[in-house]
């Protein structure tokens, strides 16, 4: 008995120093990460040569392309592989009927893999293998294409290829020149997030980023810029260290240039959070711009039932939920 109790007091102590050990380095990380300011993050962010530019492999011919002339360009970033996805938003939303009905144009930005690109005609294809975190060189190469060959445009609207795009939105962007200004990025924001520093697909290492809080930033799946922003944008980044989180670094870029971020409720809707198909068809999907994690299958769907769903946003407030659910 006396044996007993001496091991399990003695894997006791083990445990309790290993919890010490792991609060210990805790603190550590704690304790070195820094309190976010503007002066720190210039000496953070500084880059000593300007950053050169992605080459591109394969580009749309705009010399007989009218889409580039059009009020707003929606740039896609696509993994090359993800043929399904750009071909759905293709055949919905994206469509040839719906680019001049609401006056924008749709482009594809994609990386490298082993298998060429035989798409033409709406592809940007840049010399960056494609791996998850190269999405912010992904990202840079958008916004130089961008600038330097839609100039007649007056938005810049970055998606993922995983998403649903409410159409309304673009005439609401249109018919009201104040709710979008020159120096805006206009998104769901997050205005006071701190890095992820356990192991997960967003960690971030105290040397990869030292500060407890990142600037305000607008989330990856969707945000939206005038043209002249977004040359802005783009001539600070070819100054700016990466960074591996290409929101981020966007907010990183922003935030050096005094730019406002627009925080817009119902922004975007992660579609992976709720279970129950109807539920989120029926309400979350008519109440949101965006609707992310999409599957191919998911923004066929709701392509087709976009009549029934409807756009009416006056019953997404909590009256209005409430409302649904007892009807």
């Amino acid at each position: 008995m006396k044996r007993y109790v001496r091991r399990n007091f003695s894997k006791g102590l083990m445990f309790g120093a290993a919890i010490l050990v792991v609060w210990f380095f805790f603190l550590q990380i704690t304790n070195n990460e820094k309190t976010l300011s503007f002066p720190d993050l210039l000496n953070f962010s500084y880059q000593d040569e300007n950053i050169q530019p992605k080459p591109f492999l394969v580009v749309p011919n705009l010399k007989h392309d009218r889409q580039s002339a059009r009020n707003i360009v929606v740039v896609v970033l696509s993994k090359a592989s993800n043929i399904l996805q750009r071909q759905t938003i293709r055949q919905t939303w994206g469509n040839q009927d719906m680019q001049i009905k609401y006056n924008f144009s749709v482009y594809f930005v994609v990386g490298k893999e082993e298998r060429d690109i035989n798409e033409r005609g709406d592809i940007v294809q840049v010399d960056v293998v494609e791996d998850y975190y190269n999405l912010t060189d992904k990202t840079c190469a958008a916004f130089n294409w961008v600038t330097q060959f839609c100039r007649e445009a007056r938005y810049f609207f970055k998606v993922d290829d995983d998403v649903f795009l409410d159409l309304d939105f673009l005439i609401q962007i249109q018919t009201d020149s104040t709710y979008l200004p020159d120096d805006t990025i206009l998104g769901s924001c997050q205005l006071t997030a701190s890095p992820e520093r356990k192991w997960t697909k967003w960690q971030v290492s105290y040397g990869e980023y030292p500060f407890k809080t990142y600037p305000p930033f607008c989330n990856g799946p969707g945000y939206m810029m005038t043209l002249s922003t977004a040359h802005k944008v783009y001539v600070e980044m070819t100054k700016t260290r990466t960074f591996k989180l290409e929101d981020v670094y966007v907010g990183i870029v922003a935030y050096k240039l005094g730019l406002s971020i627009k925080h817009v409720e119902n922004f975007v809707f992660n579609m992976n959070i709720y279970v129950f198909p109807w539920f989120l068809n029926d309400l979350f999907c008519r109440c949101h711009t965006i609707i992310h994690y999409a599957t191919p299958e998911n923004v066929q769907q709701l392509w087709d039932g976009r009549a029934i769903i409807g756009r009416d946003k006056s019953d997404c407030s909590f009256w209005g939920i409430g409302k649904f659910l007892l009807t």
